[in-house]
């Protein structure tokens, strides 16, 4: 119970992150432009998973309050870079590659799918 509240406590801080990024970032771009604002919380997430990855160490409650909570809300696209990047260290640059392969195409085409369901919904008038 103790990891499940620290993942929620990091993760709230994390979401909060975002979108302090989200709302400062939109002074300057617009978001129906290029999202500058997901692509520095992308970043930034990643730079800080490689960074306090060594850190946290084998330090379990810290694993789960900052690198699954805070940069797992933060972007879970540091959480894929860093799957992906394992499997590579690991030798399994096949497997890595499948991997980072599917999870662009089948969550573009998931979003895509969603949207195409939402409109049907719409239309039918669920």
């Amino acid at each position: 119970m103790k990891l499940f509240l620290l993942v929620g406590a990091g993760g709230c801080v994390g979401a909060m992150l975002r979108y302090a990024i989200f709302l400062g970032m939109g002074r300057w771009v617009t978001p129906d432009r290029l999202p500058l604002g997901t692509l520095l919380a992308n970043v930034l997430g990643c730079l800080l998973i490689g960074v306090l990855l060594q850190w946290v160490g084998a330090r379990e409650d810290m694993r789960h309050l900052i690198i699954i909570g805070v940069l797992g809300s933060l972007t879970t696209f540091s959480t894929f870079s860093l799957e992906t990047i394992t499997m590579f260290q690991g030798q399994r640059v096949l497997q890595g590659l499948l991997y980072a392969g599917l999870s662009f195409g089948l969550c573009m085409g998931a979003v895509v799918l969603g949207m195409m369901m939402s409109r049907a919904f719409v239309k039918v008038g669920v």
